[in-house]
C-alpha cells in the first residue's frame, strides 16, 4: 500500500495525495530540475542547426530528432507542478527555460531556471 501512495505522488503530484510535507515539495523541485536539465540538453543540440523561439518548437524538433523519447514529449512539457515550462530567447540569443514553481505563477522568488 506505501508503495502504490508513493506511485500516486510520483504519477499525479502532491496536490493530490493528503498530507504532503516538505520532503514532497523537495521531490518536486529536483524532478522540475530534471526534466529542465533533459529540456537545455535539448536546446543546446539543436541551437546550432535550428533557431528555436518557444516550448512547443523545442518540443517537436527534440522528438523529430530523437533528443526526446516518441510519446515522451508531454512528461517534460510541465514542472512537476503541472505548469508548462516557459522557454524564451534573450537579446542575447541564449535561451532561458522557466519553471514557475510552487506557486505556479512566473516571474515569482520560487522560479526555476536554466
Amino acid at each position: 500500500m506505501k508503495l502504490f501512495a508513493l506511485l500516486m505522488v510520483c504519477l499525479v503530484g502532491c496536490s493530490a495525495v493528503a498530507g504532503c510535507n516538505a520532503t514532497d515539495e523537495h521531490y518536486f523541485h529536483r524532478s522540475t530540475e530534471r526534466r529542465m536539465i533533459d529540456l537545455a540538453a535539448a536546446t543546446k543540440a539543436l541551437s546550432e542547426t535550428h533557431e528555436i523561439d518557444d516550448l512547443d518548437q523545442l518540443l517537436r524538433l527534440a522528438a523529430v530528432d530523437g533528443l526526446i523519447p516518441e510519446g515522451d514529449s508531454e512528461s517534460v512539457r510541465t514542472d512537476a507542478w503541472g505548469t508548462p515550462f516557459n522557454v524564451a530567447r534573450e537579446a542575447s540569443g541564449s535561451i532561458l527555460i522557466r519553471s514557475a514553481g510552487e506557486d505556479q505563477e512566473f516571474n515569482t522568488p520560487d522560479d526555476i531556471l536554466k
